[in-house]
C-alpha cells in the first residue's frame, strides 16, 4: 500500500483557477467600459443634433425628421 498526497496539485490548480478568473473579470470590465463609452458618445452625438439651433425652416424640418427616427435607433 502507498499514500498519495494531492494537496500540492490542488493548491497549484486552485491558484491557476483564481488567476484565470481574475483575468477574465478584468477583460470583461475593460470591454464593458469601452462599450459604455461608445454608447455615451453615440448618445452625445444624437443630443447635439437634437439641441442644435436651426437656421432655417429646412434645418428645423431635418431635425424634426431626425427626432422621429431616434426611438428606432435607440
Amino acid at each position: 500500500m502507498f499514500r498519495v498526497s494531492s494537496a500540492g496539485i490542488r493548491d497549484v490548480v486552485a491558484e491557476k483557477h483564481e488567476k484565470i478568473a481574475s483575468e477574465i473579470i478584468e477583460i470583461i470590465a475593460k470591454k464593458a467600459k469601452k462599450m459604455a463609452n461608445e454608447t455615451m458618445e453615440a448618445f452625445d452625438k444624437v443630443n447635439m443634433q437634437i439641441e442644435s439651433s436651426p437656421k432655417d425652416i429646412e434645418e428645423l424640418s431635418r431635425i424634426k425628421d431626425f427626432m422621429s427616427q431616434v426611438p428606432n435607433e435607440i
